[in-house]
């Protein structure tokens, strides 16, 4: 087995990749998996992505995304009520 000598590349605190793009770039199958019909990948420094995450923003707070850990908040909106009904959960990398 070959042993993984990163370095210091092990400490960045960016990912050599656009992990925003590269979610983006997989939608399709990320919609098929979860089997939902709508997705959308925001960035959390964007205000009007945090915007859209509602009251769940202050989960960003106590458990910022970092690199290769993102966070997903996932809302389930009812059309005939008017309402969303929202959760989150980390996606597991």
């Amino acid at each position: 087995m070959k042993q993984l000598n990163p370095g210091v590349q092990a400490l960045d605190l960016k990912t050599p990749f656009g992990e925003i793009e590269v979610l983006q770039e997989n939608l399709d199958l990320i919609k098929r998996q979860l089997g939902i019909e709508q997705l959308e990948v925001l960035s959390a420094t964007d205000p009007n992505a945090l915007a859209k995450a509602g009251p769940l923003v202050s989960l960003l707070d106590k458990k910022p995304p970092s690199p290769g850990k993102p966070i997903a908040i996932f809302l389930s909106r009812c059309p005939a009520y008017g309402e969303s009904i929202q959760y989150h959960r980390p996606i597991p990398f």
